[in-house]
């Protein structure tokens, strides 16, 4: 009999809500069991079987088996260092940490206590990323030579989050939807030799960034192009990856979000991958149309991490969340600089 991995959640805003409480209660393999809401109470409400907790010390004291950290990006440290302290599995949502060095502190920590410990880079497991992650490893594109990753969207006012609009060292566009591009770009090619970066602030209600420009350049001459904006009304294409056999165009981006913004759950009879109208465009000497987008599953993600509880490899680990802060790093320096920055 699979052994149930009992979790507790601290903090339920959009990311405990939306991204990570649907797929843990989906899995059979985990059991949310507590869930530390500092302000309103809801979890109770969508998921009966859960107990609402008043402090993240009671997440510490109680019998869970895994704490995942989806508060506000500067509390995910001490948070973190905490909970492996108190020999608890760890997983931390985007961003791991506010810097590299506090990123392989955590991991010195997991790894002394042989505890499990995991970034939450969920959209690894994009439709559009996993589509692309498939052409690469079948050779369709040839050579990959410039892969472009746009996220637009439109702020009509400011985040309601106050937190959010403080500036500080892990708030901001480029922590937030930048860290989940880094994370696409090294996933995919893994830590590039250069980075050149802009990060700009667009709506004047904003106190923190909206809009990042990123060029990533690798040894093999590969360019890796980021581009979010929070004032894109239109959106533009999703990915667009040019290769020496051939190009790969995708318009619009994994709909998991929009299905759970409405309510949706997996295991849902809703539940749905993407309708064929909206596959990405193939095209190569041999083969000119649609190509079938692969369902995204963040679900993949706490399959991999149960796997990690039974001596597989974990998903997104602390090596590689140092990686892509690094590369964060790496964009920050770029922008006070004004240059192109080595890594």
């Amino acid at each position: 009999m699979e052994k149930k991995i009992s979790v507790a959640l601290a903090g339920f805003g959009a990311s405990g809500r939306l991204f990570h409480a649907p797929f843990i209660s989906a899995d059979p393999r985990f059991s949310l069991d507590l869930v530390w809401e500092r302000s309103r109470k809801q979890a109770q409400d969508l998921y009966p079987n859960c107990r609402s907790v008043d402090s993240f010390e009671d997440l510490l004291k109680s019998d869970c088996d895994l704490i995942v950290i989806c508060t506000p990006n500067p509390l995910h440290f001490e948070q973190a260092k905490a909970a492996l302290e108190a020999k608890k599995n760890v997983l931390i949502d985007k961003p791991f940490c506010e810097s590299s060095k506090k990123a392989r502190l955590l991991g010195k920590l997991a790894s002394e206590r042989g505890l499990v410990l995991s970034a939450y880079q969920n959209r690894r497991y994009d439709s559009e990323i996993r589509t692309v992650k498939e052409l690469l490893r079948d050779g369709v594109l040839g050579e990959v030579k410039d892969l472009i990753l746009s996220m637009d969207r439109f702020q009509k006012k400011k985040n309601p989050k106050e937190w959010k609009n403080v500036p500080a060292d892990s708030v901001g566009i480029l922590w937030d939807l930048g860290i989940h591009q880094l994370d696409q770009a090294f996933y995919l090619f893994g830590k590039p030799l250069e980075i050149i970066c802009s990060i700009r602030t667009l709506h004047e209600f904003n106190t923190v960034s909206d809009r990042m420009d990123a060029l990533l350049k690798y040894p093999s001459g590969l360019t890796v192009t980021l581009r979010i904006s929070q004032c894109a009304l239109e959106p533009g294409d999703a990915l667009v990856c040019h290769g020496t056999k051939g190009t790969y165009v995708k318009h619009g981006h994994d709909i998991q979000e929009s299905l759970l913004n409405s309510g949706v759950r997996p295991g849902d009879a809703e539940w749905r991958g993407e309708d064929p109208s909206l596959w990405g465009r193939l095209t190569t000497l041999e083969h000119r149309g649609a190509y079938p987008t692969l369902d995204g599953n963040y679900g993949l993600f706490y399959d991999e991490l149960y796997k990690s509880f039974c001596g597989g490899k974990v998903p997104v680990g602390a090596e590689d969340a140092a990686a892509v802060i690094e590369m964060a790093e790496a964009c920050v320096k770029s922008d006070e600089k004004k240059r192109t920055v080595s890594l």
